[in-house]
This record gives C-alpha cells, sequence and structure tokens, in this order.
C-alpha cells in the first residue's frame, strides 16, 4: 500500500486566482502563511526545520507512516 509523504496546497491559489487575479493569489498565501505561524506557535514550534512528525495528531489506531 502506498501512502502519501507530503500534501500539496496549491488548490488554494487557483481558488484565488480563478476568484480574484493575483490579488486572490496574494490573499491565499496570507492566508496559508497566518495559519502555518499561528499553528507553530500553538505547538511551540519558532523555526520550520523543527516541524517533525512528533508534534502531529495521532489518531488512536492509525498511525502515519514512519518510512
Amino acid at each position: 500500500m502506498r501512502t502519501a509523504r507530503g500534501c500539496l496546497i496549491g488548490r488554494a491559489y487557483l481558488y484565488g486566482l480563478a476568484a480574484m487575479g493575483e490579488a486572490g493569489v496574494r490573499a491565499a498565501i496570507d492566508v496559508i502563511r497566518n495559519e502555518m505561524d499561528i499553528t507553530m506557535m500553538l505547538t511551540g514550534v519558532r523555526p520550520m526545520r523543527e516541524v517533525t512528525r512528533e508534534i502531529l495528531y495521532e489518531p488512536e489506531g492509525r498511525g502515519f507512516p514512519r518510512n
């Protein structure tokens, strides 16, 4: 079974582009940046290189791939 090793966030850019052109893409980037900043603050992580699997929530009985 193959599992994802990452996720893509390109859809937000496309929605922004379709809705408001360049300004929509800029708005999408701002939203993603703000959400990432808040998430990193809540987890106590400062530099991006400290973001690891250990800070992610694992639902009971469903683990993340450990390759």
